[in-house]
């Protein structure tokens, strides 16, 4: 599975206060941390999705200060700041940023970070990081660069391109075990395997990681296979192919001896194998990150070109991949979502949106893939105590919505505006 690869110029304000105010121009502008108009901005009469148990509040004025919110409540019942920038809200909708669980910046430029917040997404997941992605990080975190907070998973371990940027396979045990404590020294967030990483190495890095309390996430190395891999002290699992590749039926393992068709999710599967597997998933608690777009506009390697050339072959691997999310789901999984976007690459960030709708094609209600995208991965990331849903305290990281997504996903594909810790404002 060689696929990863396939697999601030700051916007100034030039519109007024009341302009702002009465939020009625299509003028494109970013609000950027150094240069707020106030420390306090007020939402009035919206409906909040507060992803809290399917709590909707109605009628509300939501008020966020230095970058949290501090008050929500009914319209006439909340002081507001003096100073405030006001936002009316009257049938709009109110609901906290996306969470982008897997995207990979090895090639963006900082202009990118902006592409991910217009696309409402206000938190990411690297998940094959380099040292300047820990700077952005900061930067980020202290206002100085305009994008979504990062966790940054350590570079890849087990997969072709790392060695290549100087960061070499762990062969043993041992030395799976130091990489950890110096990925871990160097402040990455995460680490993550992939399908070449040896057994012993994989031992390695699983202890140590499980000693520093670094999460670990990636694909299952073909040396450890799924059974042990979901055993083992795992947080994620990307892309669900090994699900496919260890479900597939006899014929269809043959087959894929040639055209390697298990890694997209073509041909027949044993589903009663794969029922085994998806209740191991739910049983070990593993979150699993499907990534279905990625898969749906991608080919595997070469030598499977012919056999992707067959529409009814491309047609059964999206839908084995939607079935395996949908019996996911049913079963209790925990699932986020994650796009595999590769800023630079041909995959943007705008496909969190596809995403999106791809899990509601698999038979996932709305109300459910809305909650992938906002607790469930603010609940991946371990900071569901800081975003994911609209309550007091937490981050003002905010999607303002002209419909309501409850009834079509399509909504978020243009917000009316996108706060970032209270302080970025897009529109």
């Amino acid at each position: 599975m060689t696929f990863e690869g396939l697999a601030n110029n700051r916007i100034s304000l030039i519109c007024s206060a009341l302009f702002l105010l009465l939020s009625a121009s299509s003028c494109s502008k970013l609000l950027a941390n150094d240069e707020p108009l106030s420390d306090a901005v007020v939402f009035v009469g919206v409906t909040v999705l507060t992803m809290e148990d399917g709590e909707v509040l109605e009628d509300q004025t939501l008020v966020t200060q230095n970058g949290r919110i501090s008050v929500i409540g009914a319209r006439d019942s909340v002081a507001i700041p003096e100073g405030a920038n006001m936002i009316e809200g009257r049938s709009r909708v109110l609901m906290p940023g996306l969470v982008d669980a897997h995207i990979h910046l090895r090639h963006a430029e900082t202009d990118d970070l902006l592409e991910y917040v217009k696309a409402g997404i206000t938190c990411a997941r690297e998940m094959n990081g380099r040292p300047f992605l820990l700077e952005w990080r900061e930067r980020i975190d202290a206002g100085e660069l305009v994008g979504p907070c990062l966790k940054v998973a350590a570079p890849t371990m087990g997969n072709f391109s790392s060695p290549r940027e100087g960061f070499p396979t762990p062969q043993s045990q041992a030395e799976g075990a130091e990489a950890v404590r110096q990925f871990h020294r160097q402040g990455y967030d995460w680490v993550k395997v992939y399908t070449f990483l040896p057994r012993d190495a994989f031992v390695g890095v699983v202890n140590e990681a499980s000693a520093l309390g670094i999460p670990i996430g990636g694909h299952v190395p073909i040396e450890v296979g799924l059974a042990d891999f979901l055993s083992a002290e795992i947080h994620s699992t990307e892309h669900m192919t090994e699900y496919v590749s260890s479900s597939l039926t006899d014929e269809a393992t043959v087959l894929d001896k040639v055209d390697f068709r298990s890694i997209f999710g073509a041909g027949d599967v044993d589903w009663e194998k794969m029922d085994s597997q998806v209740r191991s998933t739910v049983k070990a608690r593993i979150w699993s990150v499907p990534t279905l777009v990625w898969f749906d506009r991608n080919l595997p390697a070469p030598l499977a070109a012919d056999a992707w050339a067959d529409t009814n072959l491309r047609e059964q691997g999206a839908r084995n991949r939607r079935e395996i999310v949908r019996r996911l789901h049913e079963a209790g999984a925990l699932l986020a979502v994650g796009t595999d976007s590769d800023a630079g690459d041909d995959l943007a960030a705008s496909a969190i949106h596809d995403e999106l709708n791809a899990l509601h094609e698999a038979g996932i209600k709305t109300e459910d893939v809305l909650e992938m995208a906002t607790t469930g991965g603010a609940k991946l990331l371990g900071l569901i105590d800081e975003i994911g849903s609209v309550s007091t305290g937490k981050r003002a990281d905010l999607l303002l919505l002209s419909c309501d997504p409850r009834d079509d996903l399509a909504c978020l594909r243009q917000p009316d505006m996108v706060v970032v810790r209270g302080r970025h404002v897009v529109e």
